[in-house]
Order: C-alpha cells, then sequence, then structure tokens
C-alpha cells in the first residue's frame, strides 16, 4: 500500500519497501546461486529487507498516531486466520501427505499453526502481530531502554539462527532445539 503524503520520507520509504521487496524475492529464488560466493554475500545483504519491513511497519504504526495496539494486532490476527483458512487445503495435504504417524502429523501441523510455520509466508504475519503484542506487554512493564536492549538480544539470537549460522558453523537450528520445530 502506497501512502500518500506530503512528505518526502514517505515517498523514500515507498521507495525502499519495493526494494526490499525484490531483496525478499531475490533471498527466495537465489538469483546468484547458491554455491556462487556473489550468492552468499547477496544474500547476506538481501536479508535487510525482512527487518526493514518490520520496523516500517512499527514506523508507520506510530506515525499514523494509531496507538491502540490491541485494534492492530486483531487486524493482524483476522490476517493471519484469513490466509489459514484459504491455504487449509494445503497445508492439511502438507502435514498429513507425509510418511509420519496420524499423531506426529497433527503435532507437527499444531506447531505450524501456533508457530507461523503453516502455509509460505505466514510466519511474517505471525510474527508481525506477536511482535507488536510482545511489545505492547513489555512497555506496560519496563523502561524503553530494557525493551530496546530485550528486542536487539532477540534480534540477534534469531539472525544468528537463520542468516549467520553457516558463517559461524552453529548446529542446524537454535529454534528447533528450544522449540521443536525448524
Amino acid at each position: 500500500m502506497i501512502i500518500q503524503e506530503n512528505h518526502k520520507g514517505i515517498a523514500s520509504i515507498d521507495v525502499f519497501k519495493f526494494l526490499c521487496a525484490v531483496m525478499v524475492v531475490g533471498i527466495h529464488t537465489q538469483p546468484f546461486g547458491d554455491r556462487l560466493s556473489s550468492g552468499l554475500y547477496a544474500t547476506t545483504i538481501f536479508r535487510v529487507a525482512v527487518p526493514f519491513f518490520f520496523a516500517i511497519s512499527s514506523y508507520l504504526f506510530y506515525i499514523k498516531g494509531e496507538l491502540n495496539i490491541i485494534k492492530y494486532v486483531r487486524r493482524l490476527v483476522i490476517l493471519d486466520i484469513v490466509w489459514t483458512l484459504l491455504e487449509l487445503p494445503f497445508i492439511i495435504y502438507i502435514f498429513f501427505g507425509r510418511d509420519i504417524s496420524l499423531d506426529e502429523s497433527v503435532w507437527k501441523l499444531l506447531q505450524g499453526l501456533l508457530f507461523g510455520e503453516s502455509y509460505k509466508g505466514s510466519w511474517y504475519i505471525h510474527a508481525s502481530w506477536m511482535g507488536m503484542f510482545l511489545l505492547y506487554v513489555m512497555s506496560k512493564y519496563f523502561s524503553k531502554g530494557i525493551v530496546a536492549f530485550i528486542c536487539v538480544c532477540c534480534f540477534t539470537l534469531g539472525l544468528l539462527d537463520s542468516s549467520y549460522r553457516y558463517l559461524l558453523n552453529m548446529p542446524p537450528s537454535m529454534s528447533y532445539r528450544y522449540f521443536g520445530y525448524r
């Protein structure tokens, strides 16, 4: 969505959002190949797109003066539910079309729905509403400095797990170890 404002800052955000959308496509399609060093560097640089989208969502949330975070989170949860329902036939096929037991399929499906890994792109919507809700709760109990510190620590752990574990020779996934999913 393009917000029409008289500020040059909003227009530059729209341009960067477009570039970041191209970068997200690049992350998933590996246009420079996955084995070339240029592909590794490009993919690493492209990964700035997702944190930018999270940051810009928060910025635009607050610039509008819309401080009713519960209403905003509710809209994201509804969006998440609608997309989950639209994707449900594919989700069921993916989770139950494997060579694993019914119990394990149901468990994996519930984990996917809970942690936002049930369909492509679901993790972003899921993480957006969970992040905004957690930020809201933390801001009620902690100072802005402590909230910022917690956010930077969580971001760093997530970045190490998803983007830089290969460079650091880390085990396959910290999230798998702690939450039981990949």
